[in-house]
């Protein structure tokens, strides 16, 4: 199956992603709910999800999300897969943009999980 680009707008600029295959997504899952899913079907303070966003998380979770699926910043033509792409992309001015690229990317390769796993509360990602 040929990997399919999906297109979408952080900040001022575009983006290309693609999904990971299944056997990857369920490898990170559980990453995933070990650092942030302690909140899952409670009220969660926002501080406390971005509290998580350490160091560790960035290396074990996030870079390699981006990596995998390829994010690619169409509007400059840089992939986003290492610390140096991510100086070059990034500053203290457009930093909250990464933050959107990554929310981006969560929702490609988990959408359909997160909703599953919502509904058994009544909710979908909509909601949030």
């Amino acid at each position: 199956m040929a990997m399919q680009f999906i297109d979408f707008k952080a900040g001022d600029r575009d983006y290309s992603a693609v999904a990971m295959d299944a056997f990857t997504i369920a490898l990170m899952w559980p990453k995933i709910i070990k650092k942030f899913g302690k909140g899952i079907g409670q009220q969660t303070d926002i501080a406390e999800i971005i509290s998580s966003l350490d160091e560790q998380a960035l290396k074990d979770i996030i870079f390699p999300m981006l990596q995998k699926s390829a994010v690619t910043c169409t509007s400059e033509g840089k992939k986003l897969s290492s610390q140096n792409d991510f100086n070059v992309l990034f500053n203290h001015e457009n930093l909250f943009e990464f933050y959107q690229v990554v929310w981006e990317v969560v929702k490609i390769n988990f959408a359909p999980l997160l909703n599953g796993l919502l509904a058994q509360f009544g909710l979908s990602l909509s909601d949030l």
